[in-house]
């Protein structure tokens, strides 16, 4: 039975408790226009407060963010029924909360509720950004009732464990970080006092370092719901069905999807950056109906943002720029379109941002003005790139056609107890540990300098002659040595710039990828960065880091001895692995010249 709840803040709004297949009540807000109806309904499945403020909902004109009241009155007013729902176990819902296992079950069974109510003429389209677009993507999968049209932004377990959990191997330690905050923010909101004053007691930065963190021993104990999610996914505890069920791995899944149009946005500052490109690779396989991509610069969801960390890409590069409107109005002229009552805004194209090229010597401190161009492409024209590869050689990177037969060895040092740290990267929910983006970085000559360290490799190419354009994902490949404990290999690809002796001034990083070792994996290793559209600089270089760790970024390798640098137990001793046959493997592309039209797309 659902229980409907009739509010007087707002005369157009009410909420009912609508019952799961298991029992669970689920507290879900209706928005509905003035009139008989039906209308079109539009929906966001969100675990950050159905009536709470959504971070990402603001503008280049309007810098607050709106609350999810706000979006829902604005849709509303457009002419849609508009539903806004707490996921279980969040906030007003029921049940207990498991991340991300079941946004299927429970989104089939909120979008039949929806079908059958008087004010729903049939069709559902699906809003949200990050886990709200992991909801959507969850509810396609499971076949749900009624979806007419999605706006996938940022999000979307294309595979949970490769894109969300385990990136390379390696558990991605946004999850704890994500963890610790809601929790918080529970435990507040809950008016649970004695957890509450736990963990505003505890400094995030400095027990990531320094606790155990093992289940029962570690500072959420205090909310053992968040403790338990987290330590299913960082202990690989979670059943098989759980990681490959569609909530989790749309790949698995991906011929329940409708045939309906979808708008894909993601970013390649953004950790789902390869999620988007392998799920629109993949809905191009089965879907006829328009499917659109946005590849934006931007960090998680600052689409209206116009730098990634020190990188400045200019007040082009922002959504608002392109669409010549703002997000919500974007997001109503494309329901518009899929529900035929006008045209494509999209103008039948896919965007992608090249970031660049700006050299180095032109970047000032904490400010790089990169630039760059939006590259337009029809959704038939392929953007794969030839693969022009290195060898890495000394500390240089060299042709591979003028290197066959040649084979090096490179020693790299790790030191568990002081792992060479993150330098921003496509993160999110990392703060205040970590931050995402694009850093200029010192040389050695200065002091506190990360060059000053000894636990890494750098290579270079020479410096270059004209501009140079990648699209996609730069891969290393190498050859572990015969017999070791397991160790991870983390990657940053950089633009560098030197000085006439050769020696490193600075440089920024771009991308990167890690990959974790179990112990004696032997053969050919392969490192996948992250997916990215960068045009080198003329006169700057290609530089290649790779490090044992990327802490705190992602955990360190059981191999090492521990999870985190400075656990409670003996210190490891530093590691010493030889590296051979090392490639490197990069996705060139010719220069694109297209710009949107200055009276929009």
């Amino acid at each position: 039975m659902n229980v409907l709840l009739n509010e007087t803040a707002l005369p157009f709004r009410s909420s009912a408790m609508v019952t799961m297949r298991d029992g669970v009540r689920l507290a879900t807000d209706i928005y509905l226009p003035d009139g008989p109806g039906p209308w079109p309904v539009i929906i966001e499945r969100t675990p950050y407060n159905r009536r709470g403020i959504s971070n990402s909902e603001v503008s280049a004109k309007e810098s607050a963010p709106k609350t999810r009241v706000e979006i829902a009155a604005w849709f509303r007013n457009q002419g849609y029924a508009v539903v806004m729902q707490d996921v279980r176990g969040r906030n007003g819902s029921e049940g207990q909360f498991t991340k991300y296992v079941n946004e299927a079950e429970d989104g089939f069974d909120t979008f039949s509720w929806i079908v059958d109510q008087h004010w729903c003429d049939g069709s559902i389209l699906t809003i949200g950004l990050s886990y709200g677009a992991h909801t959507q993507l969850a509810a396609a999968c499971a076949g749900a009732p009624g979806l007419a049209a999605m706006c996938v932004d940022t999000g979307g377990l294309y595979d949970l464990k490769a894109h969300s959990i385990r990136y390379g191997g390696a558990f991605e330690l946004k999850q704890l970080t994500w963890a610790y905050k809601h929790a918080r923010l529970h435990a507040l909101n809950t008016e649970d006092n004695q957890a509450a004053a736990a963990l505003e007691a505890t400094d995030i930065s400095e027990v990531m370092f320094n606790d155990a963190w093992e289940k029962g021993n570690s500072p959420l104990s205090v909310l053992p719901t968040y403790e338990n999610s987290l330590f299913q996914l960082w202990n690989n505890d979670l059943a098989a069905s759980d990681y490959e069920g569609p909530a989790t791995c749309a790949r698995r899944w991906i011929k329940n999807i409708p045939d309906i149009p979808i708008c894909l946005i993601g970013s390649w500052n953004d950790p789902y950056a390869n999620s988007m490109l392998d799920l629109h690779k993949s809905l191009k396989q089965h879907i006829t109906k328009p499917l659109r991509l946005i590849m934006g610069p931007w960090l998680h969801g600052k689409r209206s943002q116009s730098n990634a960390g020190d990188a400045d890409f200019g007040p082009k590069c922002t959504i608002d720029a392109l669409m010549q409107t703002d997000f919500l109005d974007f997001r109503h002229k494309w329901f518009q379109f899929a529900l035929g009552k006008s045209a494509d805004p999209l103008c039948q194209n896919d965007y992608f941002f090249e970031m660049g090229p700006t050299p180095l010597k032109n970047s000032q401190y904490h400010h790089w003005p990169l630039g760059g161009t939006w590259r337009v492409t029809r959704p038939d024209e392929k953007l794969d790139s030839q693969h022009t590869q290195f060898r890495l050689v000394g500390d240089t990177l060299r042709s591979l056609d003028g290197t066959k037969g040649f084979s090096e060895a490179h020693r790299l040092r790790i030191d568990p107890a002081k792992p060479f740290p993150t330098i921003g990267g496509a993160i999110t929910s990392g703060e205040p540990v970590m931050r995402g983006g694009m850093y200029l970085l010192c040389g050695k000559d200065v002091e506190t300098s990360i060059f000053q360290r000894d636990d890494f490799l750098l290579y270079q190419s020479v410096p270059l002659l004209e501009e140079m354009s990648i699209i996609g994902s730069p891969t290393l490949s190498f050859m572990p040595p015969r017999a070791h404990q397991g160790f991870d290999v983390s990657v940053t690809l950089l633009q560098t710039m030197t000085g006439p002796d050769g020696q490193l001034l600075k440089c920024a990083n771009i991308t990167d990828g890690i990959l974790r070792l179990a112990k004696d994996a032997a053969g050919i290793q392969k490192v996948r960065l992250m997916a990215t559209d960068f045009c080198f600089a003329k006169g700057d270089r290609i530089g290649v880091l790779i490090a044992g760790a990327n802490f705190p970024r992602f955990d360190l390798n059981p191999g090492y001895g521990r999870k985190m640098p400075m656990q409670r137990d003996k210190a490891p001793s530093p590691i010493i692995v030889d590296l051979s046959d090392m490639t490197v493997c990069l996705p060139t592309s010719p220069r694109f010249t297209s710009e949107p039209k200055s009276n929009g797309p």
